[in-house]
């Protein structure tokens, strides 16, 4: 079982168990050809390290308020204790901004109508993820800018294709310091009185998705993460080639389309896009609802965490929490996200008076990284390609050692 504290998503491990990896052909960006890719960093976002944070919820200061650069600490070559006596170069603040969130949440009725091994007992996955949501809106207060979409909208009309609509005009929350009053008001009662009032048979991930993509791109002057975080328990329906069938037919059929949009989010916006399954059986279950999708969900949210960059520790390739305790682990690791995955400061290399990051070492809070390979099993740091910038990947008890100390980071040149 992971400890909360030591992980980019997964809660982390005490033993080598990969977290959020970078594909190991990452994305490149073309404004031409949004499919292209070129092979980057392999390894995990994040730690597996053997941090003593324990288990529960973190309220992390690394996704903190913005940080001035003038706070930043700059090391001189006599305050570095280097392990390796040539990175004694020019330093330089590496400063790390709190990420955009957008949630894109799946409140289709299998959510209401499922049971599961829940904080209580035998409940409902919907009263699993609102304790799961209300819990992590409270740690991220002030801590990032966080919003939602829902899939399908709050209250949807039954019985038609009312059932897969999303509010293209707004998200149900604009991104937003103070996440928890308004998230906590704009999704359903974790036990509702009249579950129809809420639920539907539509979960049209591609619009809701679409939706935040486009809120995210509409920030100004962004140079920090990005990522829509995807809560489903299973694939998404409501495609638009569907909908001259009748609803209860044309449900049945899986939307293929939302891994397009998702590879567009990450190959031409710079924006992560993450899964975490709701408790996904890998195979067709014998309960599955005859308005869900008539496949195996796994396929296509493994290609949908793939093509937004990061994916899960799992085989399946997305993180799939079976139980409360899991999602709960995820949910709440999703703030460690500014510690682990941030541009690369405009002008690092030139500043630092090197030609590659092979030849910089990052000061995290005293701890002294360089960068690696694969970062499965290593302490140290990968480069991410992005279109309008690279990002910084730390790994392991880098992670960690950002998570605790997010302003102190400092990178430094080596000789080559």
């Amino acid at each position: 079982m992971c400890s909360v504290g030591a992980a980019l998503l997964c809660a982390g491990c005490v033993v080598a168990n990969p977290d959020w990896l970078p594909l190991e052909e990452s994305t490149t960006r073309s404004e031409t050809d949004a499919t292209s890719l070129e092979t980057s960093a392999t390894g995990n976002v994040g730690s597996t390290g053997t941090s003593s944070t324990g288990g529960g919820s973190l309220s992390a200061t690394a996704s903190g308020s913005s940080v001035d650069p003038s706070d930043s600490t700059t090391l001189t070559p006599e305050d570095l204790e280097s392990p390796d006596p040539e990175c004694l170069g020019p330093s330089f603040p590496v400063v790390v901004t709190p990420p955009d969130l957008m949630f894109v949440v799946d409140k289709s009725y299998s959510m209401f109508e499922l049971t599961w091994d829940g904080e209580e007992g035998e409940e409902t996955r919907w009263a699993g993820v609102w304790s799961g949501l209300e819990e992590l809106m409270i740690n991220l207060e002030f801590e990032a800018l966080t919003g939602l979409v829902l899939s399908p909208q709050l209250k949807p009309q039954p019985n038609t294709w009312g059932v897969c609509t999303v509010d293209m005009n707004a998200p149900e929350v604009e991104l937003t310091s103070n996440p928890y009053m308004p998230v906590m008001a704009a999704i359903p009662p974790k036990k509702p009185d009249v579950v129809l009032e809420y639920a539907a048979a539509g979960n049209p991930l591609a619009p809701a998705i679409a939706r935040a993509r486009e809120h995210l791109t509409i920030q100004p002057a962004v140079n920090w993460s990005q990522f829509i975080i995807v809560i489903t328990d299973g694939a998404p329906n409501c495609s638009p080639a569907d909908m001259e069938q009748d609803p209860h037919v044309g449900l049945t059929t899986a939307d293929d389309d939302v891994v397009n949009i998702v590879q567009i989010a990450r190959v031409e916006d710079d924006i992560f896009t993450v899964v975490i399954g709701v408790d996904i059986v890998p195979e067709l279950p014998e309960l599955l609802p005859d308005w869900e999708p008539s496949s195996d969900p796994i396929p296509l949210l493994t290609e949908i965490a793939e093509a937004g960059g990061l994916t899960g520790p799992d085989d399946i390739g997305f993180r799939n929490a079976e139980d409360y305790d899991e999602l709960k682990q995820a949910l709440t690791a999703v703030e460690r996200f500014a510690d682990c995955l941030f541009p690369v400061p405009e002008g690092l290399l030139d500043a630092l008076g090197v030609d590659s990051f092979d030849d910089v070492m990052l000061d995290v809070a005293g701890g002294e990284y360089l960068r690696v390979d694969d970062c499965v099993e290593e302490d140290g740091f990968v480069i991410i390609d992005g279109f309008k910038h690279d990002f910084i990947g730390l790994c392991n008890a880098a992670c960690d050692d950002g998570f605790q100390e997010p302003d102190a980071v400092t990178a430094v040149a080596c000789e080559p």
